[in-house]
């Protein structure tokens, strides 16, 4: 009877080990291509992401019971061991074997067939699913938590993160960002008035280094829509500038929707609005790719400084605070302000000057250029050793 108990412990194990090594290489794939069909524009669902999710819990749970079965019947087996003895057994053979056969195993014969496994472990997994719902009260998860969960579980088994769970997390926290965090800030946006004529706009694109600038009548406030740069080259320099309509939207629009809004009605050029209607900044198809992807550099594209090294960092006000902690691999207090300009003032409780100086997780911020409103240019470093005074002894 004992040793029948220690094969069903054994057995539970495996079945757990299988199961959630199946689930979670499964839900990889699925994620992947259903995020690709949302992205694409198709009402996709994403509801079974939940139901996944629970039977890697039950996975987990008959693992961890086989694991005590098995605990609790091998000393009733060698109970005419003497303590130390018993000990040693346990360490080097029961373990060991235990880890291999009931848990490391099944999980590395099960992710090169996970489909078949998975079809074939569905009922019993789902039968521990609803036995646990019985002594465990169900709890809300958002669509984050269960793929955090199911991220979890993969590295447990072993499983390398691969792109499938790295492009869902980075497009799961595109879709959760609001346009305002995207977004060009209305107080670096440069536009040109719908009375300049053809040399102002050209000139105004020259200086500016951008291809689309928005159009205004009266104010920002006002925006009726953007100049393209290459029209200009079409028209000849009597001609009216044309006016390209652009898309709008509330800065609490999640990024994904506007993403979505603007390939839909085949914009590149959106206005964000506030909630009084006016108009907090601007935002490009440009940026809203390079939050869901990364950085898209062009050619002419320009680093962070042509001065900043390993030790010294020359960046703008507007540059993020996740930049500078990873440049410097150190950590920063954490604030409402995502720009590093922005933490230094919320920090420091005022707009700094320039020429000053801070002191923050063990680097020194110089404040180059800042105006009334903003900080232009930072200057990072570490926090050196201090300096030796050097005075030459009197003859």
């Amino acid at each position: 009877m004992i040793w029948l108990l220690l094969i069903l412990g054994l057995l539970v194990a495996i079945l757990g080990s299988a199961g959630s090594a199946a689930v979670v290489t499964t839900a990889r794939a699925d994620l992947a291509e259903a995020i690709s069909r949302r992205l694409r524009g198709e009402a996709e669902p994403l509801d079974w992401l939940a139901e996944r999710e629970s039977l890697v819990v039950a996975a987990t749970s008959l693992s961890a019971l086989g694991v005590i079965i098995i605990a609790v019947i091998v000393p009733g087996i060698f109970d005419n061991l003497t303590l130390p003895r018993l000990g040693l057994l346990l360490l080097f053979l029961v373990v060991p074997a235990t880890l291999l056969g009931g848990y490391l195993l099944p999980r590395w014969l099960t992710v090169p067939r996970a489909d078949r496994m998975l079809s074939q472990l569905r009922p019993p997994l789902s039968a521990a699913r609803a036995v646990l719902q019985l002594v465990m009260p169900a709890t809300r998860h958002t669509m984050r938590d269960d793929l955090h969960a199911l991220a979890r579980e993969g590295s447990a088994n072993g499983i390398a993160p691969g792109d499938e769970l790295v492009m869902v997390g980075g497009v799961m926290s595109f879709a959760e960002r609001p346009a305002r965090e995207v977004m060009t800030p209305r107080t670096d946006v440069v536009a040109v008035s719908s009375e300049a004529g053809y040399h102002e706009v050209l000139a105004l694109f020259g200086d500016s280094g951008y291809t689309r600038l928005p159009v205004y009548r009266e104010s920002l406030d006002d925006i009726i829509g953007m100049v393209h740069a290459f029209d200009l080259f079409k028209l000849a320099e009597t001609d009216p500038v044309p006016v390209r309509p652009v898309a709008f939207a509330p800065e609490s629009r999640p990024a994904a929707d506007l993403l979505l809004d603007m390939q839909r009605e085949r914009r590149h050029f959106a206005v964000v609005m506030d909630e009084f209607g006016g108009t907090a900044g601007i935002v490009t198809l440009e940026d809203l790719l390079e939050a869901l992807v990364g950085e898209i550099s062009d050619d002419d594209d320009d680093e962070i400084s042509p001065a900043s090294t390993a030790a010294l960092l020359l960046l703008d006000g507007t540059a993020d605070t996740d930049q500078v902690a990873a440049h410097f691999e150190v950590v920063l207090p954490r604030g409402e302000a995502t720009s590093f300009g922005g933490l230094l003032i919320e920090l420091a409780g005022r707009i700094p000057v320039p020429g000053e100086r801070f002191r923050l997780s063990g680097l020194i911020v110089d404040v180059l250029e800042a105006t009334p409103n903003r900080i232009e240019r930072i200057a990072v470093r570490r926090l050196g050793p201090p300096a030796i005074e050097l005075v030459r002894n009197p003859v």
